[in-house]
């Protein structure tokens, strides 16, 4: 039935986009135009949450990826949290190098990042009178409570991905050399015009690449 409403939606809007939550087998029949990136998700969390490695993460990003068809691996709706997850701030005890670690890889690997709201801005999960811990509270509007440290850094990737849009929208990627001792992970995305070369690296420490 997916097949059919496809064909009759584009009949009446060839630019409609599809989207679906579970990520299923239909992704690789076409049914979908595109998915949210669960595999993304998960595999970002396990590697800021030290569950897994350097070499883990990018298996992990490789695996969801290699079997997609390329429009639809260009168009995955990734995210690094959402209503059913911890926060990112929580889960990572508001690690500075963590946090920026994934937005980096969230706004340069492929497919669309997605944010999920405040989390540019730092926002936590909340208690009431000791419940359980809420995800889903509404943003905060205090900007003098924001982090600022994560939220400019949320604008100079938006702003990245503006200067290269072409590049980080469509290029090719390159999955590059995972180091588990350091921590880091780097990657490679170009086409005709520019080359974005990504480091990614969770640590706290500084190396010096040749």
């Amino acid at each position: 039935i997916a097949a059919d409403i496809k064909r009759y939606l584009k009949s009446i809007n060839p630019e409609v986009l599809l989207i679906r939550e579970e990520y299923t087998d239909h992704l690789y029949e076409g049914n979908w135009d595109s998915s949210w990136g669960h595999r993304f998700l998960t595999a970002a969390r396990d590697w800021y949450n030290n569950t897994n490695s350097a070499e883990e993460l990018v298996s992990r990003l490789n695996n969801s990826n290699y079997r997609l068809p390329r429009p639809i691996a260009l168009s995955m709706y990734n995210h690094y949290d959402q209503h059913d997850f911890n926060r990112l701030y929580n889960d990572t005890k508001e690690e500075l190098v963590k946090i920026n670690a994934v937005q980096i890889l969230l706004m340069t690997y492929i497919g669309s990042p997605c944010l999920y709201y405040g989390d540019e801005v730092g926002v936590t999960n909340m208690t009431t009178d000791g419940e359980q811990a809420q995800n889903r509270n509404s943003f905060n509007w205090d900007e003098s409570s924001w982090n600022y440290s994560v939220y400019n850094m949320q604008k100079a990737l938006g702003q990245l991905r503006q200067d290269y849009n072409s590049t980080l929208k469509t290029g090719i990627l390159k999955m590059g050399k995972a180091d588990n001792a350091k921590q880091t992970v780097e990657f490679g995305r170009w086409d005709g015009k520019n080359t974005v070369i990504t480091k990614l690296n969770k640590s706290n420490n500084t190396y010096t690449e040749d």
